[in-house]
């Protein structure tokens, strides 16, 4: 049974001659970009290893905005944008121009009210991979993939807030 088998298989090869050239198979997987927000922020992100918060060049970008702790459902979600245009590469920079915070042995940091607004950015790369990072808008505000966590730079909040169609967070 088990050579029945073997000839059957072989028998859908296509054959190859010694002196042909060999064959060069490609295949092309797309990954679309991820087009929806989860109902709230998830615990783990996606991130891509062994790099910073957005390595390379993302194509698009998937921006959600969290309620805050003040709001009617807070840590629920409250607005998303796809992102496919400049914008992406704007959001991009802006979370690598975050700072790593201030460390000294005993250093004490003090940090305004974190009112728990939070967003998500789920950026998406030609290769289909994705590499998420949350935006803490408020308190110690900063932008972390879980594994690197920054200082959140000037523009970002604004940036944010034009492409989800929100205010701007409260200054700190």
């Amino acid at each position: 049974m088990l050579g029945l088998l073997a000839t059957a298989v072989a028998g859908c090869a296509p054959s190859v001659q010694s002196g042909d050239p060999p064959a060069l198979i490609t295949t092309t997987v797309t990954v679309p970009p991820v087009t929806a927000c989860p109902d709230r922020m998830p615990s783990a992100l996606a991130s891509i290893p062994n790099t910073g918060l957005v390595p390379g060049t993302p194509i698009a970008a998937l921006a959600c905005r969290y309620s805050g702790l003040n709001d009617q459902r807070p840590g629920t979600l409250a607005q998303s944008a796809q992102v496919t245009d400049a914008s992406v590469g704007h959001l991009a920079a802006d979370v690598r121009a975050g700072q790593p915070f201030p460390s000294a042995p005993g250093l004490a940091m003090n940090c305004p009210v974190d009112l728990g607004l939070s967003d998500l950015i789920v950026f998406t790369y030609p290769s289909g991979g994705q590499a998420g990072v949350r935006v803490d808008l408020t308190g110690c505000a900063s932008v972390s993939n879980g594994h690197q966590r920054l200082q959140i730079s000037a523009g970002l909040p604004r940036d944010l807030a034009s492409v989800v169609g929100a205010s701007p967070p409260p200054s700190n």
